[in-house]
């Protein structure tokens, strides 16, 4: 029994690191977005933009990536529906 209660705390931790980098990783997305919108005010050398569009769009592909992954783990526990593994 306590063997259970610590693999369910595992699991529960687990989640919570899950959930806090998914939002970490959207909120770096909009960080960059932030940026370049401040960056193109100022007319900002197209060098600087071209690096900043390339940032922006693989933190918006690992963000995106993570979110489906977090949705597909997760989903089915919260509506109450265990998924084996």
């Amino acid at each position: 029994m306590h063997e259970a209660r610590n693999e369910l705390d595992g699991s529960r931790s687990t989640r919570k690191q899950a959930e806090k980098v998914k939002t970490q990783a959207r909120e770096i997305v909009e960080l960059l977005e932030e940026a370049r919108k401040l960056m193109a005010e100022d007319n900002v050398v197209q060098p600087a933009m071209k690096h900043l569009h390339t940032a922006l769009y693989e933190a918006k592909s690992r963000a995106t990536v993570l979110e489906d992954w977090y949705q597909r783990t997760y989903s089915p526990v919260l509506e109450g529906v265990h998924v084996a593994r």
